[in-house]
């Protein structure tokens, strides 16, 4: 039982994995009839749409009344942040720049959760994570500058 649920969650995993990467694609080809704000609201109403479609397959749709006003404004508050202003940035940025070095920045929001926590949550900055962040932006500066470190503007 314990093997299948593994495997599940790697499979899950790897199709984010793999949807998520048909961002850049997909950002550009939306752009070319779309601006970014038409493309977020589609993007989020797909979304909405694949979220709710989970919640009914999974069957925990009575789990949605059991949220507290408090705990509902708090997930719009961090929805607005996730959704709204971290994607409008993202297609604008895919709109007028290079589809991989968007991408490159894209991901640095791992290198970025560990150092905000350590600000925002006060969570232990660790040598080791200190080394893995430098580690990280040395290769985005190396992949926008495509190997020229000197020629950074």
């Amino acid at each position: 039982m314990k093997k299948s649920n593994e495997s599940k969650a790697i499979l899950l995993s790897i199709l984010c994995v793999l949807a998520w990467s048909f961002i850049p694609v997909i950002s550009k080809l939306g752009q070319s009839s779309l601006d970014n704000f038409q493309f977020l609201f589609w993007s989020n109403l797909l979304s909405l749409i694949v979220i709710l479609i989970s919640i009914f397959i999974t069957k925990k749709q009575k789990g949605l009344f059991n949220y507290k006003i408090k705990s509902l404004t708090n997930f719009a508050f961090l929805g607005f942040l996730g959704s709204c202003l971290y994607y409008l940035c993202l297609y604008y940025g895919y709109s007028k720049g290079e589809g991989i070095q968007v991408l490159v920045i894209q991901y640095t929001w791992p290198i970025w959760i560990t150092v905000l926590s350590s600000i925002i949550l006060r969570e232990k900055l660790t040598s080791r994570k200190i080394f893995a962040s430098i580690i990280g932006f040395i290769g985005v500066i190396v992949i926008l500058t495509k190997g020229e470190l000197f020629s950074f503007n």
